[in-house]
């Protein structure tokens, strides 16, 4: 949401031929900055993804986490994309997984109505270094 706000107002002032205020332009040298600079870490243990279907990059990014989680990625496949997973008609979908996959991880699985166990798990995971 933020991102989509920030965006709106860039164009704004850019429609404008305004400048950013320097609070705003701050902001984003500062985004910027950190993902420039993130250095992600391998996790040992199992990461749980829920996809917006959607999202045309999604396979991209499973096969970004294959090489960090060594214990495996659990995919929930979630209609719709990555701005509108968490608006209706889509958020109760993601909730109904999420309460699952935390219930089951509790050692009490308590599926909801439809189950979210349907989806797959990649279990195998290929560690690669970059040359």
């Amino acid at each position: 949401m933020k991102s989509f706000v920030w965006r709106r107002v860039h164009r704004l002032y850019r429609n404008f031929n305004r400048d950013l205020p320097r609070l705003l332009r701050d902001v984003a040298e500062f985004n910027s900055l950190a993902a420039r600079n993130y250095d992600p870490q391998v996790y040992d243990g199992k990461v749980t993804l829920f996809w917006a279907s959607g999202d045309l990059r999604a396979y991209d990014v499973v096969d970004g986490w294959k090489v960090l989680a060594t214990g495996g990625i659990e995919v929930h496949e979630i209609p719709g994309n990555h701005f509108n997973i968490v608006k209706e008609p889509h958020v109760g979908e993601l909730a109904r997984k999420l309460n699952d996959c935390l219930a089951r991880v509790q050692g009490r699985h308590l599926c909801v109505q439809e189950s979210a166990c349907d989806d797959y798990v990649i279990t195998s995971v290929t560690k690669t270094r970059a040359a």
